[in-house]
Formats: structure tokens, C-alpha cells, sequence
């Protein structure tokens, strides 16, 4: 079953949630109200210290450009530094663009953030590797299998 990615943040504020309930459970059983804590509460820095392990299980919950390169370079056999490169032989350009094309349609990234991550390149770069790959999964069908594996692939590697 793939999740949306509104199910996955429904999930990490659920998440999140359940760490505030325990939190207050372990400092209510720590101090129960008729005595005083000994010193300053624990309760802020329990929230913020399990605060900072959420965010950290969130962070694995997303899909990133770095997954989508790493994903994408180990199907086709090909390094990180070539994805990156400014090396134009089709058998990184391809990879390439199917990644940048992937990038934008599974994450939050900006054209011009995307282009940072591939070697400092322009938005219009990006942009155009995506309309080509548009155009070439509607005439390839092929193409267009290996591009809706990929996606179910990284979308399973949360």
C-alpha cells in the first residue's frame, strides 16, 4: 500500500503527538503533583530533545533529491559524480533527466533548488529535462514503465 503524501505527514503528526503524550506520562510518574520537582523542569527539554527525534523520523519519511539521485545512478550504473557532471554521453544524460524529472514530481523542490543539487545547473536546464521526458514517456511506453518503476521504488524506500 503506497501512502500519499498527506498520509505521511497525517502519520508524523500523529507522531508526533504520541511523543508529547509520553513525555507528559514519564514526567507526571517522575514528579507526581504533590511533590516539587528537585531543580528545573525536565519537561522542556524532554520536548525539545524528543522534538529533535521527530523531526529526525520525519526526515526519513521524505522523499529527497539525494534519495532520487542515489535510486536513479544504482539502475542504471552509473556514479553520483557523472549524474552531477556536465558530461553529455546518453548514457548519463538519460539518467539525468529522468532524475531531475523525478525530483520535481516527488518533492517540495524548487527548478533552481533541484539545480543546485545536479551540479549547479539552471532552472531552465531542469525545467527542459522534464518536458523531455514528458515528451518521451508518451511516445516511449518503455520509458514510461522504467520511470513508474523508479517512482514506486523510491516511494518504497521510505
Amino acid at each position: 500500500m503506497e501512502l500519499t503524501r498527506a498520509e505521511r505527514r497525517e502519520r508524523v503528526k500523529n507522531f508526533h503527538a504520541h511523543i508529547a503524550r509520553k513525555a507528559a506520562e514519564l514526567q507526571a510518574e517522575a514528579y507526581p503533583a504533590e511533590t516539587d520537582p528537585p531543580g528545573p523542569q525536565l519537561a522542556p527539554i524532554a520536548n525539545v530533545v524528543i522534538a529533535d527525534a521527530a523531526e529526525i523520523a520525519f526526515l526519513d519519511l521524505r522523499i529527497t533529491v539525494d534519495k532520487i539521485q542515489r535510486i536513479v545512478c544504482k539502475e542504471f550504473g552509473i556514479s553520483r559524480s557523472e549524474i552531477c557532471s556536465g558530461r553529455r554521453h546518453s548514457k548519463v544524460v538519460r539518467p539525468r533527466h529522468i532524475a531531475m524529472y523525478l525530483s520535481k514530481h516527488m518533492t517540495d523542490r524548487s527548478l533552481p533548488q533541484i539545480g543546485r543539487m545536479f551540479g549547479n545547473r539552471d532552472h531552465t536546464t531542469i525545467l527542459h529535462a522534464i518536458r523531455k521526458i514528458e515528451q518521451c514517456m508518451e511516445a516511449d511506453a518503455d520509458l514510461a514503465a522504467i520511470v513508474m518503476a523508479l517512482e514506486q521504488r523510491i516511494s518504497e524506500s521510505l
